[in-house]
């Protein structure tokens, strides 16, 4: 399933979901082999992958989002027994849809059952004032990561209402959709432009 925008396309439901085995486990394995330094596992999120879905089985998105979030929640599990510690799980639909926030807070908990790995919410670059900060208060919350890259307007929010101790703010600002490659200067320049950091 590939993640554009805001939903996932070509997820197609047809019977109950369910974990049968690793998704990313053995390309997680393969990198940290190769990588001296500690590899980033990244997962699409249930909840976008549920609002995307072609579901032929569950009948309601957030039923969906829940089987998923069960699937998924043993993927974060064998990652994390394969020695992950940081997990990234991108939602961007959420940004699109704030209101679902109380139902996507149940969601998340069950994706984060028995997960000691940090999880970081990854979102895009939007008005983060929607969910913040709520979004704070999720269970298992160690990141917050939100695309700098779309615009930083979005991080105005937390001017006014710092993250709590605990949850660290990773900021998206790698543009993958370009075909150039940022130089470490164009980088720092990019951070320091942020207001308020």
């Amino acid at each position: 399933t590939a993640v554009s925008g805001e939903h996932p396309v070509g997820l197609r439901v047809t019977r109950e979901v369910g974990w049968t085995r690793p998704l990313v486990v053995e390309d997680y394995l393969f990198a940290a082999k190769g990588s001296g330094r500690p590899i980033k596992p990244i997962l699409p999120g249930p909840y976008t992958l549920s609002l995307g879905a072609t579901d032929e089985v569950y009948g309601e998105p957030m039923s969906l989002a829940t089987a998923l979030a069960t699937a998924l929640n043993v993927e974060l599990r064998a990652l994390q027994e394969a020695g992950a510690t940081f997990i990234q799980i991108d939602e961007p639909a959420l940004m699109a849809h704030p209101e679902a926030f109380p139902l996507f807070s149940r969601v998340w908990e069950v994706l984060g059952r028995g997960v000691g790995a940090t999880l970081c919410l990854q979102l895009p670059a939007g008005a983060l004032d929607r969910l913040y900060p709520a979004v704070t208060r999720l269970k298992r919350l160690g990141c917050l990561g939100v695309d700098a890259v779309g615009g930083a307007e979005g991080l105005q929010a937390l001017q006014a209402t710092p993250l709590p101790d605990g949850i660290r703010l990773g900021l998206g600002i790698v543009d993958g959709r370009r075909a150039e490659v940022e130089s470490p200067d164009d980088l720092v320049r990019a951070v320091r432009a942020i207001p308020g950091l």
